[in-house]
Parts: C-alpha cells; sequence; structure tokens
C-alpha cells in the first residue's frame, strides 16, 4: 500500500480519475436518455434513431471536450514539447529545404536547362544534370576570360539559387545576315 502513497499523490492520477468519472457519468447519461427515447411511443423510428445518434456524438463531442479541459495542463506541456521538436527537425534539415526551394525555383521559373552556360559565383560552366538537391556543371575556364572546357565536373547545391548571383549566358549562334542597301541619288 505505501508504493502506492506517491502515485495518489501526482497529478497525472487524479487527471485519470477525473477522466474515468467523467467516461463514467456520461456512459450513464447517454443511457438513460437513450432508454427514455426508446420508450417514447410519440417518436417515429427513424425520429428515435436520430436522436440516438444525436445523444451518441454529442456525448463523445462531451467527452472529448472534458478531457481537453481535465488534460489541458499535460497537454500545453506536450504542445511545447512539440513545437521543440519541430523546429529542431526544420534546423537540422534546413540544407536540404533549401535545396528543394532552390529546385523548385530553378523549375517554377524557367532558370536553366541542360545545355545552358551558367555562371553561379566562382562556377562557370555548360549545364550537364540537374537534379532536386544539386545541379552539375561542365567547367568553363581557366578564369572568367577563357573559353576552354577544363574537364572537371563542378556540382554545387541548389541553395546557392538563393544566396548567390545567378548569370546565364545565351550561346550565339551563326546566323547569316543580308542587308539591302539602296544608293540616293
Amino acid at each position: 500500500m505505501r508504493e502506492l502513497l506517491p502515485v495518489i499523490g501526482s497529478s497525472v492520477f487524479f487527471d485519470l480519475l477525473k477522466s474515468v468519472l467523467l467516461l463514467f457519468i456520461l456512459l450513464i447519461v447517454r443511457a438513460i436518455v437513450v432508454r427514455s427515447i426508446r420508450r417514447n411511443l410519440t417518436l417515429t423510428i427513424d425520429a428515435k434513431r436520430r436522436w440516438i445518434v444525436t445523444i451518441r456524438n454529442s456525448m463523445v463531442l462531451g467527452l472529448f471536450v472534458g478531457l481537453v479541459v481535465i488534460w489541458a495542463h499535460e497537454l500545453e506541456a506536450f504542445a511545447v514539447s512539440l513545437v521543440a521538436l519541430a523546429a529542431t527537425v526544420v534546423l537540422a534539415t534546413k540544407e536540404l529545404i533549401l535545396c528543394w526551394s532552390g529546385a523548385a525555383l530553378r523549375v517554377g521559373g524557367s532558370v536553366y536547362g541542360v545545355g545552358d552556360r551558367i555562371q553561379l559565383g566562382l562556377y562557370r560552366g555548360v549545364v550537364l544534370d540537374h537534379d532536386v538537391f544539386a545541379t552539375k556543371l561542365l567547367e568553363i575556364g581557366p578564369g572568367l576570360t577563357s573559353h576552354l572546357y577544363t574537364g572537371r565536373i563542378v556540382v554545387f547545391p541548389n541553395s546557392l539559387l538563393f544566396t548567390t548571383p545567378l548569370i546565364k549566358k545565351k550561346a550565339l549562334r551563326r546566323s547569316t545576315v543580308s542587308m539591302c542597301c539602296q544608293s540616293h541619288s
């Protein structure tokens, strides 16, 4: 019996006792009301069924509200823990979320595609591949003035699209320009 004394004194035990008492009272009230509805001879079978369903749903709502009121202080502590957990998950996956957001920016804004020449910060090259996490470039260099392929493949995370200016270079296509000239005399 002495082992139970610390448990009896705790608020969780009293909240559990209140919850069981609330459930017991609601079940007794429901049984009395349903019995009186079933004994009522003036109601049709459909009306009795509707009243019984309404009483059942009202009792479930009453139980839910009562449990929330009884356990509010415990739910508050749980909610704070849940918010702390959510913040931890967001901080731990921040870079992944930024990469996914960068991919959404790239796709939604049609920023660049495979075969485009781009420069993102110090990275300059032709886009070979892109996915939700990163973009692969065939590097052009050395330096910013050279236009030779270095043979190196540069991979950068899509999160850089938010922090670094992007320069998209259009390749000039060879075209023939013909002009007509008229002489004025």
